[in-house]
Protein backbone atom coordinates (compact mmCIF):
# COMPACT_ATOMS: atom_id res chain seq x y z
CA UNK A 1 0.00 0.00 0.00
CA UNK A 2 2.05 3.55 -1.11
CA UNK A 3 -0.04 5.36 1.13
CA UNK A 4 1.45 3.40 4.48
CA UNK A 5 4.73 3.22 2.48
CA UNK A 6 4.60 7.04 2.78
CA UNK A 7 3.06 7.24 5.88
CA UNK A 8 6.12 5.06 7.67
CA UNK A 9 8.72 6.83 6.01
CA UNK A 10 6.92 10.54 7.10
CA UNK A 11 6.78 9.21 10.50
CA UNK A 12 10.27 7.43 11.05
CA UNK A 13 12.32 9.84 9.09
CA UNK A 14 10.59 13.61 8.49
CA UNK A 15 10.06 13.94 11.44
CA UNK A 16 13.09 13.35 13.22
CA UNK A 17 16.13 15.79 14.06
CA UNK A 18 18.99 13.73 12.32
CA UNK A 19 20.63 15.95 9.86
CA UNK A 20 19.62 15.21 6.02
CA UNK A 21 22.72 14.56 3.52
CA UNK A 22 22.19 15.18 -0.36
CA UNK A 23 21.43 11.45 -1.09
CA UNK A 24 18.75 11.82 2.19
CA UNK A 25 16.99 14.82 1.10
CA UNK A 26 16.41 13.32 -2.70
CA UNK A 27 14.49 10.19 -1.33
CA UNK A 28 12.61 12.99 0.52
CA UNK A 29 12.04 14.86 -2.71
CA UNK A 30 10.51 11.63 -3.84
CA UNK A 31 7.98 11.33 -0.80
CA UNK A 32 7.24 14.95 -1.46
CA UNK A 33 6.56 14.17 -4.86
CA UNK A 34 4.03 11.35 -3.65
CA UNK A 35 2.42 13.70 -1.47
CA UNK A 36 1.83 15.56 -4.49
CA UNK A 37 0.16 13.15 -6.43
CA UNK A 38 -1.92 12.17 -3.90
CA UNK A 39 -3.34 15.78 -3.50
CA UNK A 40 -1.56 16.02 -0.17
CA UNK A 41 -0.17 19.58 -0.91
CA UNK A 42 0.68 20.67 2.39
CA UNK A 43 2.66 17.69 3.40
CA UNK A 44 4.67 17.85 -0.18
CA UNK A 45 5.54 21.48 0.60
CA UNK A 46 6.61 20.15 4.60
CA UNK A 47 8.97 18.09 2.51
CA UNK A 48 10.88 20.41 0.19
CA UNK A 49 11.43 23.04 3.04
CA UNK A 50 12.76 20.18 4.78
CA UNK A 51 15.13 19.35 1.49
CA UNK A 52 15.97 22.96 1.22
CA UNK A 53 16.55 23.33 4.85
CA UNK A 54 19.47 20.72 5.28
CA UNK A 55 20.73 21.89 1.74
CA UNK A 56 21.08 25.63 2.65
CA UNK A 57 20.35 26.20 5.96
CA UNK A 58 17.29 27.81 6.37
CA UNK A 59 16.17 28.84 9.68
CA UNK A 60 12.59 27.91 10.96
CA UNK A 61 11.21 27.49 7.59
CA UNK A 62 7.80 28.31 6.97
CA UNK A 63 5.69 27.21 3.71
CA UNK A 64 6.91 30.37 1.96
CA UNK A 65 10.87 30.52 3.38
CA UNK A 66 12.99 30.21 0.54
CA UNK A 67 16.93 30.03 0.68
CA UNK A 68 18.83 33.23 0.39
CA UNK A 69 20.63 33.72 -3.29
CA UNK A 70 24.30 33.45 -1.44
CA UNK A 71 23.63 30.11 -0.26
CA UNK A 72 22.49 28.21 -3.30
CA UNK A 73 25.64 26.43 -4.83
CA UNK A 74 25.78 23.42 -7.88
CA UNK A 75 23.87 20.70 -6.31
CA UNK A 76 20.58 19.11 -8.49
CA UNK A 77 18.81 18.31 -5.19
CA UNK A 78 18.25 21.99 -4.15
CA UNK A 79 17.31 22.56 -7.89
CA UNK A 80 14.87 19.46 -7.82
CA UNK A 81 13.35 20.97 -4.93
CA UNK A 82 12.68 24.44 -5.71
CA UNK A 83 11.01 23.42 -9.15
CA UNK A 84 8.60 21.34 -7.48
CA UNK A 85 8.21 23.83 -4.62
CA UNK A 86 6.83 26.19 -7.57
CA UNK A 87 4.80 23.55 -9.09
CA UNK A 88 3.46 22.70 -5.61
CA UNK A 89 2.34 26.73 -5.02
CA UNK A 90 0.32 26.79 -8.43
CA UNK A 91 -1.40 23.44 -7.41
CA UNK A 92 -2.40 25.88 -3.79
CA UNK A 93 -3.09 28.70 -5.68
CA UNK A 94 -6.11 26.72 -7.10
CA UNK A 95 -7.57 25.29 -4.08
CA UNK A 96 -7.35 29.00 -2.55
CA UNK A 97 -6.26 31.99 -5.21
CA UNK A 98 -3.63 33.95 -2.80
CA UNK A 99 -1.62 35.74 -5.17
CA UNK A 100 1.46 34.59 -2.53
CA UNK A 101 1.43 31.29 -4.02
CA UNK A 102 2.02 32.41 -7.32
CA UNK A 103 4.68 35.34 -6.60
CA UNK A 104 6.34 33.20 -4.43
CA UNK A 105 6.38 29.97 -7.21
CA UNK A 106 8.11 32.94 -9.15
CA UNK A 107 10.92 33.33 -7.03
CA UNK A 108 11.86 29.79 -6.87
CA UNK A 109 11.88 29.70 -10.52
CA UNK A 110 14.40 32.68 -10.14
CA UNK A 111 16.54 30.87 -7.43
CA UNK A 112 16.45 27.53 -9.40
CA UNK A 113 18.08 29.51 -12.67
CA UNK A 114 20.83 31.11 -10.31
CA UNK A 115 21.73 26.78 -8.84
CA UNK A 116 21.14 26.25 -12.98
CA UNK A 117 23.77 28.94 -13.90
CA UNK A 118 26.51 27.71 -11.29
CA UNK A 119 25.65 23.50 -12.21
CA UNK A 120 26.45 24.49 -15.70
CA UNK A 121 29.42 25.79 -14.55
CA UNK A 122 30.84 23.03 -12.81
CA UNK A 123 29.58 20.05 -14.51
CA UNK A 124 31.94 17.68 -15.85
CA UNK A 125 29.98 15.44 -18.33
CA UNK A 126 28.65 17.26 -21.27
CA UNK A 127 25.60 14.85 -21.40
CA UNK A 128 25.02 16.27 -17.86
CA UNK A 129 24.98 19.78 -19.92
CA UNK A 130 22.87 19.33 -22.81
CA UNK A 131 20.11 17.50 -20.48
CA UNK A 132 19.97 21.27 -18.68
CA UNK A 133 19.70 22.84 -21.87
CA UNK A 134 16.24 21.08 -22.57
CA UNK A 135 15.56 21.43 -18.84
CA UNK A 136 16.35 25.23 -18.70
CA UNK A 137 14.23 25.83 -21.68
CA UNK A 138 11.26 23.64 -19.79
CA UNK A 139 11.47 25.96 -16.58
CA UNK A 140 11.38 29.20 -18.42
CA UNK A 141 8.25 28.00 -20.24
CA UNK A 142 6.47 27.89 -16.84
CA UNK A 143 8.03 30.89 -15.46
CA UNK A 144 6.92 32.70 -18.14
CA UNK A 145 3.23 31.43 -18.60
CA UNK A 146 3.23 31.84 -14.85
CA UNK A 147 4.29 35.59 -15.21
CA UNK A 148 1.44 36.21 -18.07
CA UNK A 149 -0.84 34.73 -15.76
CA UNK A 150 0.38 37.11 -12.80
CA UNK A 151 0.38 40.05 -15.41
CA UNK A 152 -2.89 39.28 -16.44
CA UNK A 153 -4.66 39.12 -13.30
CA UNK A 154 -2.68 41.94 -11.63
CA UNK A 155 -2.25 44.34 -14.42
CA UNK A 156 1.07 44.83 -13.01
CA UNK A 157 3.81 45.49 -15.29
CA UNK A 158 6.84 44.03 -13.55
CA UNK A 159 5.70 40.74 -14.52
CA UNK A 160 6.21 41.30 -18.35
CA UNK A 161 9.49 42.72 -17.34
CA UNK A 162 10.38 39.57 -15.25
CA UNK A 163 8.65 37.22 -18.23
CA UNK A 164 11.20 38.78 -20.25
CA UNK A 165 14.00 38.49 -17.66
CA UNK A 166 13.18 34.39 -17.64
CA UNK A 167 13.31 34.53 -21.96
CA UNK A 168 16.75 36.01 -21.87
CA UNK A 169 18.16 33.50 -19.55
CA UNK A 170 17.16 30.85 -21.48
CA UNK A 171 18.78 32.28 -24.54
CA UNK A 172 22.27 33.13 -22.33
CA UNK A 173 22.61 29.73 -22.26
CA UNK A 174 22.56 28.50 -25.73
CA UNK A 175 23.58 32.19 -28.04
CA UNK A 176 25.14 34.56 -25.29
CA UNK A 177 28.29 31.85 -25.30
CA UNK A 178 29.02 32.56 -28.83
CA UNK A 179 29.92 36.13 -28.49
CA UNK A 180 31.71 34.97 -25.64
CA UNK A 181 33.72 32.95 -27.27
CA UNK A 182 34.46 35.06 -29.70
CA UNK A 183 35.58 37.75 -26.86
CA UNK A 184 37.47 35.29 -25.55
CA UNK A 185 39.19 34.00 -28.41
CA UNK A 186 43.13 36.03 -28.68
CA UNK A 187 45.07 35.99 -31.89
CA UNK A 188 46.77 32.83 -30.63
CA UNK A 189 43.18 31.06 -29.49
CA UNK A 190 42.18 31.73 -33.61
CA UNK A 191 44.64 29.21 -34.66
CA UNK A 192 43.85 26.61 -32.33
CA UNK A 193 42.38 23.78 -33.74
CA UNK A 194 39.93 23.09 -31.19
CA UNK A 195 38.57 26.46 -31.15
CA UNK A 196 38.22 26.27 -35.12
CA UNK A 197 36.16 22.97 -34.29
CA UNK A 198 33.58 24.92 -31.90
CA UNK A 199 33.50 27.04 -34.54
CA UNK A 200 32.89 24.77 -37.53
CA UNK A 201 30.18 22.62 -35.12
CA UNK A 202 28.13 26.45 -34.69
CA UNK A 203 27.92 26.87 -38.04
CA UNK A 204 27.07 23.48 -38.73
CA UNK A 205 23.96 23.40 -36.12
CA UNK A 206 22.96 27.07 -37.23
CA UNK A 207 22.34 25.11 -41.08
CA UNK A 208 20.90 22.35 -39.37
CA UNK A 209 18.84 23.87 -37.63
CA UNK A 210 17.54 26.07 -40.86
CA UNK A 211 16.99 22.91 -42.67
CA UNK A 212 14.79 21.38 -39.65
CA UNK A 213 12.52 24.45 -39.82
CA UNK A 214 11.81 24.00 -43.42
CA UNK A 215 11.77 20.14 -43.60
CA UNK A 216 8.45 18.82 -44.41
CA UNK A 217 7.33 15.24 -43.40
CA UNK A 218 7.88 13.22 -40.42
CA UNK A 219 10.49 11.33 -41.58
CA UNK A 220 12.81 13.86 -42.90
CA UNK A 221 12.58 15.97 -39.50
CA UNK A 222 13.25 12.58 -38.05
CA UNK A 223 16.26 12.26 -39.74
CA UNK A 224 17.59 15.98 -39.40
CA UNK A 225 16.77 16.09 -35.55
CA UNK A 226 19.34 13.44 -34.89
CA UNK A 227 21.96 15.13 -36.83
CA UNK A 228 21.05 18.28 -34.82
CA UNK A 229 21.35 16.44 -31.85
CA UNK A 230 24.36 14.80 -32.46
CA UNK A 231 25.97 18.24 -33.33
CA UNK A 232 24.54 19.78 -30.03
CA UNK A 233 26.46 17.10 -28.15
CA UNK A 234 29.64 17.04 -30.31
CA UNK A 235 29.51 21.37 -30.11
CA UNK A 236 29.28 20.94 -25.66
CA UNK A 237 32.13 18.37 -25.93
CA UNK A 238 34.27 20.44 -27.66
CA UNK A 239 33.55 23.96 -25.84
CA UNK A 240 33.83 22.01 -22.66
CA UNK A 241 37.55 20.90 -24.02
CA UNK A 242 38.45 24.46 -24.72
CA UNK A 243 37.28 25.67 -21.50
CA UNK A 244 39.53 23.19 -19.47
CA UNK A 245 42.86 24.09 -22.32
CA UNK A 246 42.56 27.95 -21.48
CA UNK A 247 41.65 29.32 -18.28
CA UNK A 248 41.63 32.66 -19.76
CA UNK A 249 38.91 31.53 -22.14
CA UNK A 250 37.18 29.64 -18.83
CA UNK A 251 37.13 32.51 -16.98
CA UNK A 252 35.63 34.89 -20.04
CA UNK A 253 32.86 32.06 -20.52
CA UNK A 254 31.82 31.69 -17.03
CA UNK A 255 31.82 35.67 -16.30
CA UNK A 256 27.79 36.67 -14.77
CA UNK A 257 25.69 39.03 -17.38
CA UNK A 258 22.95 40.35 -16.19
CA UNK A 259 20.00 41.87 -18.39
CA UNK A 260 16.90 43.52 -17.73
CA UNK A 261 14.19 45.25 -20.08
CA UNK A 262 14.92 48.86 -18.88
CA UNK A 263 18.69 48.38 -19.39
CA UNK A 264 17.40 47.57 -23.26
CA UNK A 265 15.24 50.31 -23.35
CA UNK A 266 17.83 52.75 -21.69
CA UNK A 267 21.14 51.75 -23.51
CA UNK A 268 19.55 50.26 -27.11
CA UNK A 269 16.61 52.01 -28.34
CA UNK A 270 15.65 56.09 -28.39
CA UNK A 271 11.93 57.44 -29.56
CA UNK A 272 12.50 56.40 -33.11
CA UNK A 273 13.81 52.87 -32.38
CA UNK A 274 11.45 49.83 -30.75
CA UNK A 275 12.47 46.33 -29.79
CA UNK A 276 10.70 43.23 -30.07
CA UNK A 277 11.59 39.59 -28.64
CA UNK A 278 9.75 36.39 -29.41
CA UNK A 279 9.82 33.52 -27.52
CA UNK A 280 8.31 30.42 -28.74
CA UNK A 281 6.94 27.35 -25.61
CA UNK A 282 5.55 24.20 -27.18
CA UNK A 283 2.33 25.38 -27.51
CA UNK A 284 2.32 29.27 -27.49
CA UNK A 285 4.73 31.86 -28.21
CA UNK A 286 4.86 35.07 -26.41
CA UNK A 287 6.26 38.80 -27.45
CA UNK A 288 8.00 41.56 -25.72
CA UNK A 289 7.67 44.69 -27.04
CA UNK A 290 10.40 47.41 -25.55
CA UNK A 291 10.39 51.04 -26.67
CA UNK A 292 11.14 54.21 -25.05
CA UNK A 293 7.17 55.98 -24.71
CA UNK A 294 6.32 52.93 -23.26
CA UNK A 295 6.38 50.30 -20.48
CA UNK A 296 7.17 47.07 -21.87
CA UNK A 297 4.34 45.23 -23.63
CA UNK A 298 3.76 41.55 -23.01
CA UNK A 299 2.02 39.49 -25.57
CA UNK A 300 0.62 36.03 -25.82
CA UNK A 301 -0.54 34.61 -28.94
CA UNK A 302 -3.34 32.70 -30.22
CA UNK A 303 -2.52 28.28 -31.80
CA UNK A 304 -3.41 29.85 -35.36
CA UNK A 305 0.07 31.87 -35.22
CA UNK A 306 2.11 28.91 -36.59
CA UNK A 307 -0.22 27.84 -39.26
CA UNK A 308 0.01 31.62 -40.32
CA UNK A 309 3.93 31.54 -40.31
CA UNK A 310 3.79 27.99 -42.60
CA UNK A 311 1.31 30.11 -44.94
CA UNK A 312 3.77 32.47 -45.52
CA UNK A 313 7.15 30.72 -45.75
CA UNK A 314 5.53 28.11 -48.03
CA UNK A 315 6.09 30.96 -50.50
CA UNK A 316 9.50 31.23 -49.73
CA UNK A 317 10.49 27.23 -50.36
CA UNK A 318 10.59 28.03 -54.25
CA UNK A 319 11.66 30.28 -56.57
CA UNK A 320 8.54 30.97 -58.69
CA UNK A 321 6.01 30.29 -55.72
CA UNK A 322 5.55 34.44 -55.06
CA UNK A 323 5.83 35.11 -58.68
CA UNK A 324 3.21 32.56 -59.47
CA UNK A 325 0.61 33.61 -56.91
CA UNK A 326 0.64 36.82 -55.64
CA UNK A 327 -1.84 37.55 -54.16
CA UNK A 328 -2.37 34.64 -52.38
CA UNK A 329 1.11 35.50 -50.85
CA UNK A 330 0.27 38.96 -49.92
CA UNK A 331 -3.23 38.01 -48.56
CA UNK A 332 -0.80 35.12 -46.12
CA UNK A 333 1.60 37.97 -45.67
CA UNK A 334 -1.05 40.26 -44.13
CA UNK A 335 -2.67 38.18 -42.33
CA UNK A 336 0.38 37.15 -40.16
CA UNK A 337 1.03 40.59 -39.91
CA UNK A 338 -1.92 41.05 -38.10
CA UNK A 339 -1.74 37.65 -36.35
CA UNK A 340 1.69 39.15 -34.67
CA UNK A 341 -0.07 42.88 -33.71
CA UNK A 342 2.26 44.33 -35.96
CA UNK A 343 -0.55 46.74 -37.13
CA UNK A 344 -0.45 48.33 -33.15
CA UNK A 345 2.99 49.09 -33.46
CA UNK A 346 4.46 52.57 -33.74
CA UNK A 347 4.04 53.93 -37.17
CA UNK A 348 6.67 56.52 -35.99
CA UNK A 349 9.24 53.78 -35.83
CA UNK A 350 11.84 54.19 -38.15
CA UNK A 351 13.60 51.03 -36.90
CA UNK A 352 12.73 47.82 -35.12
CA UNK A 353 14.75 45.35 -33.43
CA UNK A 354 13.58 42.05 -34.02
CA UNK A 355 14.48 38.88 -32.01
CA UNK A 356 13.03 36.06 -33.12
CA UNK A 357 12.97 32.44 -32.24
CA UNK A 358 10.85 29.22 -32.98
CA UNK A 359 9.79 28.95 -36.88
CA UNK A 360 9.99 33.09 -36.48
CA UNK A 361 13.78 32.72 -37.19
CA UNK A 362 13.06 31.60 -40.65
CA UNK A 363 10.08 34.43 -41.49
CA UNK A 364 11.36 37.27 -43.37
CA UNK A 365 9.80 40.18 -41.49
CA UNK A 366 10.75 42.41 -44.43
CA UNK A 367 8.45 40.89 -45.88
CA UNK A 368 5.41 41.29 -44.33
CA UNK A 369 1.88 42.81 -46.31
CA UNK A 370 1.01 46.20 -44.17
CA UNK A 371 -2.84 46.48 -45.15
CA UNK A 372 -5.04 44.55 -48.08
CA UNK A 373 -4.67 47.25 -50.86
CA UNK A 374 -3.53 43.98 -52.74
CA UNK A 375 -2.05 44.09 -56.41
CA UNK A 376 -0.87 42.07 -59.48
CA UNK A 377 2.47 44.10 -59.60
CA UNK A 378 4.48 42.80 -56.53
CA UNK A 379 7.21 46.13 -56.86
CA UNK A 380 3.78 47.84 -55.41
CA UNK A 381 2.99 45.86 -52.89
CA UNK A 382 2.66 47.11 -49.22
CA UNK A 383 5.78 45.60 -47.69
CA UNK A 384 6.61 46.11 -43.93
CA UNK A 385 10.17 47.22 -45.07
CA UNK A 386 8.48 50.11 -46.68
CA UNK A 387 7.00 51.62 -42.70
CA UNK A 388 10.26 50.90 -40.74
CA UNK A 389 13.70 49.52 -41.33
CA UNK A 390 14.23 45.95 -39.80
CA UNK A 391 17.34 44.78 -37.89
CA UNK A 392 18.05 41.31 -36.22
CA UNK A 393 19.54 39.82 -33.11
CA UNK A 394 19.72 36.34 -31.06
CA UNK A 395 18.83 37.80 -28.10
CA UNK A 396 19.05 41.27 -26.55
CA UNK A 397 21.88 40.38 -24.18
CA UNK A 398 23.86 39.56 -27.12
CA UNK A 399 22.76 43.10 -28.79
CA UNK A 400 23.44 45.20 -26.07
CA UNK A 401 27.29 42.83 -24.94
CA UNK A 402 28.23 43.80 -28.52
CA UNK A 403 26.70 47.67 -28.15
CA UNK A 404 29.03 47.83 -24.55
CA UNK A 405 32.10 46.14 -26.77
CA UNK A 406 31.96 48.38 -29.37
CA UNK A 407 31.72 51.52 -27.51
CA UNK A 408 34.90 50.21 -25.12
CA UNK A 409 36.62 49.94 -28.40
CA UNK A 410 35.53 53.50 -29.83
Amino acid sequence: DPGSLISKFSNEKIGSDKEADRDYCKLVNVLANAYTKAGKLDSAMYCYNYSLKNLTKIKYPTVFSLPDKSLLYAENTILEALDAKAGTFQLLYQQKPNLQYLTTAIQCYTLSFEVEKKLMQYFSYDESKLLMLNESRQRSQKAIALCYQLYNITKDNQWAQKAFDFAEKNKAFVLLESVKRNLAANAALQNDTLYQKVQSLQLQLAYTERSLAEASGDSAKQKIQQTKTKLESDLLFANTALGRQSIAYKTVMEKEDSISAASVSEDMLNEHTGLIEFFNADSVTYAFVLNKKQPIQFIRYHANLSLAIDSMLYFFRSASAIGNQPLAYQEAAYDLYQILQFDQLDKGWQNLIIIPDGKLSFLPFDALITNTAFTINLQQANYFVNQCNTLYGYSAAILLKQLHNDRSAG
